[in-house]
């Protein structure tokens, strides 16, 4: 009996064992990862996380293009940056210095401490990933007016219709430049920086950025008039998050 008592023992511990191992593995199939792949189009930059949420971990991925410089910022938070595309530059200082930039390729890692003033460039079309502990912000630690009419500044974003004086050029006006011709669908200008670039669309779509001494006017060329129904497809390319596949459709 009491070797039966034994075995029936032991066979309830295998029954017990193998239902835990059962229940594991079925947890295991249940639990998932989360790819997000690099050539994922996310227009609000999150991988995953709150940004927005004191406290929360986040992940985010912000595009940067060919030419793009970030005017002097910081953020309340440390900074934690890999390069994922590209070749990338980030440099510490109230106003940008081309000579204090440090270059960074794919692969590569930057801490940027929470409240230090930094500013980047862009060589070359780049995608940086950044993760912390939120809320993500960005200071700004100079005025940056904007083409459009708004001045981006540590109080934040306000109307300043004096902004468009900083501009060299118009939004619309057609540009030549070491990377191609293209239109002007935005601008920046950086006070104590003494830095204005602008945002151009180029006839091939490789949307890139440079600075005003670096462009010239190409004269409009004469458009004829007619219906302006019909619809057009086509990428979105001056978001801040990347380009995005658009589609417009217009009735008269």
């Amino acid at each position: 009996m009491q070797n039966h008592s034994t075995f029936g023992l032991l066979v309830s511990l295998i029954l017990v064992s193998s239902t835990m191992g059962q229940d594991t593995a079925q947890t295991m199939r249940v639990s998932h990862h989360i790819v997000v792949p690099l050539q994922q189009k996310i227009l609000s930059g999150v991988v995953s996380g709150d940004p927005s949420k004191p406290g929360a971990e986040y992940v985010l991925r912000i595009p940067n293009f060919a030419g793009q410089i970030v005017f002097p910022h910081w953020h309340p938070q440390d900074e934690h940056i890999t390069v994922v595309k590209g070749t990338w530059y980030v440099g510490a200082g109230e106003i940008f210095d081309r000579k204090a930039l440090r270059k960074l390729t794919v692969g590569d890692y930057v801490l940027n401490p929470s409240k230090m003033v930094h500013f980047a460039s862009s060589e070359t079309d780049t995608i940086i990933q950044v993760h912390g502990i939120g809320p993500f912000q960005q200071i700004n630690a100079e005025r940056d007016q904007t083409i459009s009419g708004w001045v981006i500044s540590k109080e934040g974003i306000l109307p300043d219709p004096r902004a468009k004086d900083c501009f060299r050029f118009k939004l619309n006006d057609r540009v030549r430049s070491e990377r191609g011709v293209g239109v002007i669908a935005d601008g920046h200008h950086a006070e104590k920086s003494r830095l204005t670039q602008y945002t151009i669309e180029p006839d091939d779509g490789k949307t890139f950025d440079a600075l005003e001494q670096k462009l010239t006017p190409v004269p409009q060329s004469d458009i004829s008039g007619g219906p302006l129904s019909g619809t057009w497809k086509g990428v979105l390319h001056s978001l801040p998050q990347g380009e995005f596949p658009s589609t417009l459709v217009i009735q008269q």
